[in-house]
Protein backbone atom coordinates (compact mmCIF):
# COMPACT_ATOMS: atom_id res chain seq x y z
CA UNK A 1 0.00 0.00 0.00
CA UNK A 2 1.31 3.58 -0.72
CA UNK A 3 -0.35 6.09 1.60
CA UNK A 4 2.07 9.63 1.80
CA UNK A 5 1.10 13.78 1.99
CA UNK A 6 2.26 15.65 -0.14
CA UNK A 7 3.27 19.41 -0.78
CA UNK A 8 5.25 20.93 -3.37
CA UNK A 9 6.95 17.54 -3.84
CA UNK A 10 8.36 16.71 -0.39
CA UNK A 11 6.49 13.91 1.30
CA UNK A 12 5.55 12.51 4.82
CA UNK A 13 5.53 8.85 4.25
CA UNK A 14 3.40 6.72 6.23
CA UNK A 15 4.49 3.44 4.99
CA UNK A 16 8.38 3.98 5.02
CA UNK A 17 11.67 5.27 7.60
CA UNK A 18 10.14 3.21 10.73
CA UNK A 19 6.33 4.32 10.17
CA UNK A 20 3.93 1.69 9.82
CA UNK A 21 0.31 1.51 9.00
CA UNK A 22 -1.83 -0.60 11.81
CA UNK A 23 -4.83 -2.71 10.38
CA UNK A 24 -4.74 -0.98 7.20
CA UNK A 25 -6.22 1.81 5.48
CA UNK A 26 -10.41 2.04 4.64
CA UNK A 27 -10.80 5.22 2.47
CA UNK A 28 -14.56 6.96 3.80
CA UNK A 29 -16.90 6.66 0.98
CA UNK A 30 -18.73 10.18 0.23
CA UNK A 31 -22.35 10.37 0.46
CA UNK A 32 -22.11 12.83 -2.80
CA UNK A 33 -19.71 14.63 -4.97
CA UNK A 34 -20.09 17.71 -2.69
CA UNK A 35 -19.27 16.82 0.85
CA UNK A 36 -16.15 16.75 2.16
CA UNK A 37 -14.72 13.12 4.05
CA UNK A 38 -12.61 12.41 7.34
CA UNK A 39 -10.40 9.76 7.29
CA UNK A 40 -8.45 7.74 10.34
CA UNK A 41 -5.73 5.41 10.36
CA UNK A 42 -3.45 4.45 13.30
CA UNK A 43 0.19 4.52 12.76
CA UNK A 44 3.10 2.95 14.72
CA UNK A 45 6.56 4.39 14.67
CA UNK A 46 9.48 3.06 15.81
CA UNK A 47 13.12 4.84 16.75
CA UNK A 48 14.56 8.19 18.42
CA UNK A 49 12.11 10.83 20.59
CA UNK A 50 13.98 13.35 17.96
CA UNK A 51 12.50 11.49 14.86
CA UNK A 52 9.17 10.69 16.37
CA UNK A 53 8.75 14.43 17.43
CA UNK A 54 10.15 15.27 13.70
CA UNK A 55 7.92 13.38 11.93
CA UNK A 56 4.50 14.25 14.48
CA UNK A 57 5.77 18.13 14.10
CA UNK A 58 5.83 17.57 9.96
CA UNK A 59 2.39 16.48 9.72
CA UNK A 60 0.70 18.88 11.98
CA UNK A 61 2.53 21.39 9.92
CA UNK A 62 1.07 20.17 6.72
CA UNK A 63 -2.22 20.14 8.47
CA UNK A 64 -2.07 23.68 9.05
CA UNK A 65 -1.15 24.73 5.87
CA UNK A 66 -3.83 22.78 4.57
CA UNK A 67 -6.10 24.61 7.08
CA UNK A 68 -4.61 27.95 5.94
CA UNK A 69 -5.60 27.27 2.47
CA UNK A 70 -8.80 25.66 2.95
CA UNK A 71 -10.95 28.76 1.38
CA UNK A 72 -8.60 29.57 -1.34
CA UNK A 73 -10.29 28.72 -4.81
CA UNK A 74 -6.36 28.49 -5.91
CA UNK A 75 -4.05 27.71 -2.79
CA UNK A 76 -0.36 28.46 -4.04
CA UNK A 77 1.30 24.77 -2.89
CA UNK A 78 -2.02 22.92 -1.63
CA UNK A 79 -1.25 19.45 0.17
CA UNK A 80 -2.52 16.13 -0.78
CA UNK A 81 -3.04 12.94 0.45
CA UNK A 82 -2.37 10.12 -1.75
CA UNK A 83 -3.62 6.13 -1.47
CA UNK A 84 -2.12 3.65 -3.81
CA UNK A 85 -3.61 -0.14 -3.33
CA UNK A 86 -0.17 -1.48 -3.88
CA UNK A 87 3.31 -0.39 -3.11
CA UNK A 88 4.94 -0.67 -6.50
CA UNK A 89 6.78 1.52 -9.12
CA UNK A 90 3.50 0.61 -11.45
CA UNK A 91 0.96 1.59 -9.35
CA UNK A 92 -0.36 4.76 -9.61
CA UNK A 93 -1.11 6.18 -6.27
CA UNK A 94 -4.44 8.94 -6.63
CA UNK A 95 -4.76 11.93 -4.45
CA UNK A 96 -7.11 14.18 -2.51
CA UNK A 97 -6.51 17.58 -1.81
CA UNK A 98 -6.80 17.94 2.34
CA UNK A 99 -8.10 20.79 4.18
CA UNK A 100 -7.67 20.40 7.91
CA UNK A 101 -6.08 17.55 10.10
CA UNK A 102 -4.43 16.47 13.53
CA UNK A 103 -2.71 13.53 15.34
CA UNK A 104 -4.14 11.73 17.88
CA UNK A 105 -2.33 9.55 20.83
CA UNK A 106 -3.25 6.59 23.14
CA UNK A 107 -3.29 6.84 26.20
CA UNK A 108 -0.16 4.91 26.10
CA UNK A 109 1.56 7.40 24.40
CA UNK A 110 4.36 7.69 27.35
CA UNK A 111 5.39 4.02 28.12
CA UNK A 112 5.72 3.41 24.42
CA UNK A 113 7.49 6.73 23.86
CA UNK A 114 10.40 5.26 26.39
CA UNK A 115 10.74 2.13 24.57
CA UNK A 116 11.09 4.22 20.90
CA UNK A 117 8.52 4.18 19.67
CA UNK A 118 5.02 5.59 19.54
CA UNK A 119 1.46 4.74 18.37
CA UNK A 120 -0.59 7.54 17.04
CA UNK A 121 -3.83 8.06 14.73
CA UNK A 122 -4.23 10.74 12.02
CA UNK A 123 -7.42 11.88 11.04
CA UNK A 124 -7.62 14.25 8.25
CA UNK A 125 -10.76 15.89 6.14
CA UNK A 126 -10.02 16.07 2.29
CA UNK A 127 -12.13 16.67 -1.27
CA UNK A 128 -14.77 13.62 -1.44
CA UNK A 129 -12.94 12.44 -4.33
CA UNK A 130 -9.10 10.79 -5.73
CA UNK A 131 -7.57 12.12 -8.65
CA UNK A 132 -5.03 10.32 -10.59
CA UNK A 133 -1.93 11.35 -12.89
CA UNK A 134 -2.26 14.26 -15.03
CA UNK A 135 -3.00 13.07 -19.08
CA UNK A 136 -2.94 14.61 -21.84
CA UNK A 137 -6.40 14.48 -24.21
CA UNK A 138 -5.88 13.33 -27.73
CA UNK A 139 -8.07 15.53 -29.69
CA UNK A 140 -9.99 15.51 -33.58
CA UNK A 141 -11.07 17.40 -36.01
CA UNK A 142 -10.68 17.89 -39.64
CA UNK A 143 -7.10 18.59 -39.12
CA UNK A 144 -6.12 15.65 -37.21
CA UNK A 145 -6.96 12.32 -35.13
CA UNK A 146 -6.38 11.59 -31.89
CA UNK A 147 -3.75 14.60 -32.11
CA UNK A 148 -1.34 15.39 -29.08
CA UNK A 149 1.18 17.92 -30.48
CA UNK A 150 -1.18 20.41 -30.95
CA UNK A 151 -4.58 20.53 -33.15
CA UNK A 152 -5.63 23.96 -35.72
CA UNK A 153 -8.70 25.39 -34.26
CA UNK A 154 -10.23 28.00 -36.69
CA UNK A 155 -12.97 30.55 -35.89
CA UNK A 156 -15.68 29.32 -37.56
CA UNK A 157 -16.71 25.57 -39.37
CA UNK A 158 -17.67 25.51 -42.70
CA UNK A 159 -15.00 22.37 -43.85
CA UNK A 160 -13.37 24.28 -46.70
CA UNK A 161 -9.62 23.80 -46.98
CA UNK A 162 -7.65 20.93 -46.08
CA UNK A 163 -5.82 19.02 -43.20
CA UNK A 164 -4.32 20.66 -41.27
CA UNK A 165 -5.90 23.49 -42.18
CA UNK A 166 -9.87 23.08 -42.54
CA UNK A 167 -11.65 25.51 -41.27
CA UNK A 168 -13.10 23.31 -37.92
CA UNK A 169 -13.67 25.19 -34.57
CA UNK A 170 -14.04 22.31 -32.40
CA UNK A 171 -12.41 19.51 -30.51
CA UNK A 172 -13.94 16.41 -30.81
CA UNK A 173 -12.62 13.69 -27.53
CA UNK A 174 -13.72 9.94 -27.74
CA UNK A 175 -15.61 9.39 -24.42
CA UNK A 176 -13.37 6.02 -23.83
CA UNK A 177 -10.02 8.49 -23.60
CA UNK A 178 -11.50 10.12 -20.14
CA UNK A 179 -11.05 7.55 -17.37
CA UNK A 180 -12.82 7.84 -13.88
CA UNK A 181 -16.30 7.95 -12.52
CA UNK A 182 -16.62 11.64 -12.21
CA UNK A 183 -16.13 14.95 -14.00
CA UNK A 184 -12.53 15.85 -14.13
CA UNK A 185 -10.86 19.44 -14.57
CA UNK A 186 -8.87 20.38 -17.40
CA UNK A 187 -6.25 22.20 -18.25
CA UNK A 188 -6.68 24.55 -21.87
CA UNK A 189 -4.18 25.48 -23.96
CA UNK A 190 -4.77 28.09 -26.96
CA UNK A 191 -1.17 29.19 -28.43
CA UNK A 192 -2.62 32.15 -30.61
CA UNK A 193 -1.47 31.16 -34.27
CA UNK A 194 -3.00 34.35 -35.99
CA UNK A 195 -1.09 35.78 -38.27
CA UNK A 196 -1.86 39.44 -39.28
CA UNK A 197 -5.75 39.91 -40.12
CA UNK A 198 -7.55 42.92 -40.88
CA UNK A 199 -4.98 44.54 -39.05
CA UNK A 200 -5.15 42.64 -36.09
CA UNK A 201 -3.33 39.59 -34.31
CA UNK A 202 -3.49 39.38 -30.86
CA UNK A 203 -6.25 37.02 -29.15
CA UNK A 204 -8.63 38.71 -26.79
CA UNK A 205 -11.80 37.48 -25.34
CA UNK A 206 -12.12 33.36 -25.35
CA UNK A 207 -15.51 31.77 -25.26
CA UNK A 208 -15.67 28.22 -25.15
CA UNK A 209 -18.22 25.64 -25.05
CA UNK A 210 -18.66 21.99 -24.41
CA UNK A 211 -21.70 19.51 -25.68
CA UNK A 212 -21.87 16.34 -23.92
CA UNK A 213 -25.61 15.59 -24.21
CA UNK A 214 -26.43 16.64 -27.43
CA UNK A 215 -25.25 13.94 -29.61
CA UNK A 216 -21.82 16.19 -30.52
CA UNK A 217 -20.77 13.28 -33.36
CA UNK A 218 -23.96 14.43 -35.37
CA UNK A 219 -25.35 17.88 -33.96
CA UNK A 220 -24.79 20.55 -36.61
CA UNK A 221 -24.08 23.62 -34.18
CA UNK A 222 -23.30 25.84 -37.58
CA UNK A 223 -26.32 27.91 -39.08
CA UNK A 224 -24.98 29.65 -42.61
CA UNK A 225 -26.64 33.20 -42.77
CA UNK A 226 -26.96 32.93 -46.66
CA UNK A 227 -28.91 29.09 -45.75
CA UNK A 228 -31.60 31.11 -44.15
CA UNK A 229 -35.05 30.13 -45.25
CA UNK A 230 -37.14 33.71 -45.78
CA UNK A 231 -35.02 37.47 -45.01
CA UNK A 232 -31.35 36.75 -46.51
CA UNK A 233 -29.99 38.45 -48.97
CA UNK A 234 -26.74 36.28 -50.45
CA UNK A 235 -23.64 37.82 -50.95
CA UNK A 236 -20.19 35.95 -51.94
CA UNK A 237 -17.04 36.40 -49.82
CA UNK A 238 -14.59 34.21 -49.70
CA UNK A 239 -13.31 35.39 -46.26
CA UNK A 240 -16.90 34.15 -44.60
CA UNK A 241 -18.22 30.99 -43.58
CA UNK A 242 -18.87 29.43 -46.18
CA UNK A 243 -17.70 31.44 -48.71
CA UNK A 244 -20.33 33.69 -48.51
CA UNK A 245 -22.63 35.93 -46.16
CA UNK A 246 -26.02 37.29 -46.05
CA UNK A 247 -27.62 41.07 -45.75
CA UNK A 248 -31.08 41.13 -43.26
CA UNK A 249 -33.84 43.85 -43.10
CA UNK A 250 -34.66 45.40 -39.92
CA UNK A 251 -38.09 47.42 -41.05
CA UNK A 252 -38.09 50.06 -38.20
CA UNK A 253 -39.26 50.43 -34.70
CA UNK A 254 -41.59 47.94 -34.52
CA UNK A 255 -40.43 44.52 -33.08
CA UNK A 256 -40.75 42.71 -37.02
CA UNK A 257 -38.85 39.11 -38.40
CA UNK A 258 -35.42 39.32 -40.14
CA UNK A 259 -34.43 36.28 -40.73
CA UNK A 260 -35.60 32.54 -39.91
CA UNK A 261 -33.45 29.16 -40.54
CA UNK A 262 -35.69 25.83 -40.74
CA UNK A 263 -34.24 23.15 -37.95
CA UNK A 264 -35.30 20.02 -39.19
CA UNK A 265 -35.73 16.24 -37.52
CA UNK A 266 -32.32 15.20 -37.75
CA UNK A 267 -31.26 18.47 -35.57
CA UNK A 268 -33.93 18.80 -33.58
CA UNK A 269 -33.52 15.08 -32.23
CA UNK A 270 -29.42 16.12 -31.66
CA UNK A 271 -30.39 19.10 -29.82
CA UNK A 272 -32.00 16.67 -27.53
CA UNK A 273 -34.13 19.53 -25.25
CA UNK A 274 -30.83 21.30 -24.56
CA UNK A 275 -30.05 24.72 -23.84
CA UNK A 276 -28.39 26.74 -26.14
CA UNK A 277 -27.00 30.38 -26.49
CA UNK A 278 -27.57 31.58 -30.43
CA UNK A 279 -24.10 33.36 -30.88
CA UNK A 280 -24.42 35.79 -33.56
CA UNK A 281 -20.83 36.95 -36.20
CA UNK A 282 -21.39 39.78 -38.13
CA UNK A 283 -19.31 40.41 -41.50
CA UNK A 284 -19.41 44.30 -40.47
CA UNK A 285 -20.41 46.94 -37.50
CA UNK A 286 -24.36 46.95 -36.85
CA UNK A 287 -25.55 49.68 -35.07
CA UNK A 288 -25.30 50.24 -31.80
CA UNK A 289 -28.71 49.37 -29.93
CA UNK A 290 -30.59 47.38 -32.57
CA UNK A 291 -33.08 45.22 -30.03
CA UNK A 292 -32.90 41.20 -31.40
CA UNK A 293 -35.26 39.17 -30.14
CA UNK A 294 -34.57 34.81 -31.09
CA UNK A 295 -37.85 32.49 -31.44
CA UNK A 296 -38.80 29.29 -32.37
CA UNK A 297 -42.12 29.26 -33.98
CA UNK A 298 -44.16 26.38 -35.25
CA UNK A 299 -45.24 25.17 -38.31
CA UNK A 300 -41.94 25.50 -40.37
CA UNK A 301 -42.36 28.39 -43.10
CA UNK A 302 -45.34 30.11 -40.98
CA UNK A 303 -44.64 31.30 -37.56
CA UNK A 304 -47.86 31.29 -36.54
CA UNK A 305 -46.98 29.81 -32.61
CA UNK A 306 -44.22 30.58 -30.37
CA UNK A 307 -42.53 27.80 -28.81
CA UNK A 308 -39.84 29.82 -26.85
CA UNK A 309 -38.48 33.01 -26.91
CA UNK A 310 -35.69 34.39 -25.49
CA UNK A 311 -35.69 37.61 -23.49
CA UNK A 312 -35.16 40.95 -26.00
CA UNK A 313 -31.36 41.81 -26.28
CA UNK A 314 -29.65 45.31 -26.81
CA UNK A 315 -26.85 44.75 -29.40
CA UNK A 316 -23.30 47.07 -29.41
CA UNK A 317 -21.21 47.10 -32.38
CA UNK A 318 -19.08 44.30 -32.06
CA UNK A 319 -18.86 41.45 -34.46
CA UNK A 320 -19.51 38.36 -32.52
CA UNK A 321 -22.42 38.88 -29.89
CA UNK A 322 -24.69 36.82 -27.59
CA UNK A 323 -28.38 37.25 -28.60
CA UNK A 324 -30.33 35.06 -26.37
CA UNK A 325 -30.42 31.59 -24.63
CA UNK A 326 -33.26 28.92 -26.02
CA UNK A 327 -34.05 25.43 -25.50
CA UNK A 328 -33.84 23.29 -28.52
CA UNK A 329 -36.38 21.38 -29.34
CA UNK A 330 -38.79 23.08 -26.58
CA UNK A 331 -41.06 20.09 -26.80
CA UNK A 332 -41.13 16.14 -26.68
CA UNK A 333 -37.65 16.18 -25.40
CA UNK A 334 -35.74 12.51 -26.67
CA UNK A 335 -38.64 11.80 -29.36
CA UNK A 336 -36.75 11.44 -32.70
CA UNK A 337 -39.10 12.05 -35.41
CA UNK A 338 -40.39 15.98 -35.00
CA UNK A 339 -41.42 17.79 -37.22
CA UNK A 340 -39.20 20.98 -38.23
CA UNK A 341 -39.37 24.30 -36.80
CA UNK A 342 -38.36 27.78 -37.09
CA UNK A 343 -35.55 29.47 -35.79
CA UNK A 344 -36.20 32.98 -36.14
CA UNK A 345 -34.52 36.31 -35.66
CA UNK A 346 -36.85 39.45 -34.75
CA UNK A 347 -35.62 43.08 -34.76
CA UNK A 348 -36.57 46.36 -33.78
CA UNK A 349 -34.41 50.16 -34.49
CA UNK A 350 -35.70 53.20 -32.65
CA UNK A 351 -34.20 55.16 -35.89
CA UNK A 352 -35.88 53.40 -38.08
CA UNK A 353 -35.29 51.01 -41.49
CA UNK A 354 -31.43 49.73 -41.58
CA UNK A 355 -29.87 46.16 -42.12
CA UNK A 356 -26.92 43.94 -40.81
CA UNK A 357 -24.91 41.78 -42.43
CA UNK A 358 -24.75 38.47 -41.23
CA UNK A 359 -21.82 35.50 -41.20
CA UNK A 360 -23.52 32.51 -39.67
CA UNK A 361 -24.94 31.51 -36.19
CA UNK A 362 -23.36 29.18 -33.95
CA UNK A 363 -25.89 27.39 -31.69
CA UNK A 364 -23.73 27.00 -28.68
CA UNK A 365 -24.46 24.14 -26.28
CA UNK A 366 -24.27 24.70 -22.74
CA UNK A 367 -23.41 21.68 -20.68
CA UNK A 368 -20.10 23.76 -20.14
CA UNK A 369 -19.09 27.31 -20.94
CA UNK A 370 -16.40 29.64 -20.21
CA UNK A 371 -15.56 33.47 -21.21
CA UNK A 372 -11.76 34.64 -21.15
CA UNK A 373 -11.53 38.08 -21.09
CA UNK A 374 -8.27 39.91 -20.53
CA UNK A 375 -7.67 43.53 -18.29
CA UNK A 376 -7.13 44.96 -21.74
CA UNK A 377 -3.96 43.22 -23.71
CA UNK A 378 -4.47 40.34 -25.18
CA UNK A 379 -2.43 37.77 -26.36
CA UNK A 380 0.19 38.17 -29.13
CA UNK A 381 1.01 35.48 -32.16
CA UNK A 382 2.89 32.86 -30.17
CA UNK A 383 1.91 33.62 -27.40
CA UNK A 384 -0.32 31.05 -25.16
CA UNK A 385 -3.58 31.40 -23.15
CA UNK A 386 -4.05 28.53 -20.87
CA UNK A 387 -7.23 28.40 -18.50
CA UNK A 388 -6.45 25.59 -15.70
CA UNK A 389 -8.98 24.11 -14.18
CA UNK A 390 -6.73 21.56 -12.31
CA UNK A 391 -4.72 24.29 -10.42
CA UNK A 392 -7.52 26.81 -10.76
CA UNK A 393 -5.91 29.27 -12.37
CA UNK A 394 -5.64 31.45 -15.53
CA UNK A 395 -2.46 32.37 -16.85
CA UNK A 396 -0.43 33.43 -20.46
CA UNK A 397 3.08 32.54 -21.34
CA UNK A 398 5.11 32.47 -24.19
CA UNK A 399 6.08 36.21 -24.32
CA UNK A 400 9.78 35.44 -25.44
CA UNK A 401 10.28 33.72 -21.90
CA UNK A 402 8.99 31.60 -19.51
CA UNK A 403 7.37 33.95 -17.10
CA UNK A 404 3.59 33.99 -16.63
CA UNK A 405 0.81 36.66 -16.62
CA UNK A 406 -2.16 36.72 -14.68
CA UNK A 407 -4.14 39.48 -16.74
CA UNK A 408 -6.96 37.13 -18.00
CA UNK A 409 -10.35 37.15 -15.83
CA UNK A 410 -12.47 33.62 -16.12
CA UNK A 411 -16.58 33.77 -15.92
CA UNK A 412 -18.19 30.60 -15.67
CA UNK A 413 -17.24 27.17 -14.53
CA UNK A 414 -14.24 26.05 -15.97
CA UNK A 415 -14.41 22.99 -18.02
CA UNK A 416 -14.27 19.61 -17.06
CA UNK A 417 -14.93 16.09 -19.00
CA UNK A 418 -17.10 13.44 -18.49
CA UNK A 419 -16.02 9.98 -18.43
CA UNK A 420 -17.06 7.75 -21.02
CA UNK A 421 -19.21 10.29 -22.74
CA UNK A 422 -17.90 11.57 -26.59
CA UNK A 423 -18.26 15.65 -26.47
CA UNK A 424 -16.85 18.53 -28.13
CA UNK A 425 -15.02 21.56 -27.16
CA UNK A 426 -16.19 24.72 -29.39
CA UNK A 427 -14.06 27.69 -29.68
CA UNK A 428 -15.02 31.18 -30.82
CA UNK A 429 -12.93 34.41 -30.07
CA UNK A 430 -12.14 37.27 -31.67
CA UNK A 431 -9.08 39.88 -31.88
CA UNK A 432 -8.25 43.26 -29.72
CA UNK A 433 -9.83 45.14 -32.97
CA UNK A 434 -13.03 42.91 -33.02
CA UNK A 435 -12.11 41.09 -35.93
CA UNK A 436 -13.86 37.97 -35.98
CA UNK A 437 -12.24 35.89 -39.87
CA UNK A 438 -12.60 32.33 -39.62
CA UNK A 439 -9.33 32.60 -40.81
CA UNK A 440 -7.83 33.56 -36.89
CA UNK A 441 -6.27 30.36 -35.77
CA UNK A 442 -5.44 28.76 -32.39
CA UNK A 443 -3.51 25.66 -31.86
CA UNK A 444 -5.81 23.81 -29.06
CA UNK A 445 -3.80 20.90 -26.21
CA UNK A 446 -6.26 19.70 -23.67
CA UNK A 447 -4.63 18.09 -20.27
CA UNK A 448 -6.65 16.44 -17.09
CA UNK A 449 -6.40 14.19 -14.09
CA UNK A 450 -9.17 11.69 -13.89
CA UNK A 451 -11.53 11.54 -11.17
CA UNK A 452 -12.93 8.82 -9.11
CA UNK A 453 -15.41 8.51 -5.93
CA UNK A 454 -13.33 5.13 -4.74
CA UNK A 455 -10.35 3.73 -6.04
Amino acid sequence: MQLYLERDSAVINFQTDGCKVMDGFYPATPANSATRVTDEFTCWFIGSREDARSLVEDIEYYFRLAYQDRNQASPYLPVYFYFGLENSDNETAWRSRVYDGRVVFTSKLDNNFRKGRIQFSVMLERDPFWEGEEEQVPLTNGNGTDNLSGLNVYNATDSTGTSPNKIHNYVAIDGGDIAGDLPAPTRIEMTNKTALVTGSNRLYNMFISQNVKSYPNTFNHILEAENAAAGATGHSNSASSGGNYATFNITGTTLALSGRWVLDANLLAACAGRWFKVTALFVSSIAANIKFTVRTTFPSGTPLTVLDAAGEVTLSTLLMQDIGTIQIPPWLSGETDLMPIDLCIYSRYAIGATTFNLDFLQLTPLDGYRVLAPRGYGVTTDARLVDDGIRGNIFTDGWGSSEKSGHYIGYGEQIKLEPGFDQRLYFLHYGDTGGVAKSRLIEVKVYYRPRRRSI
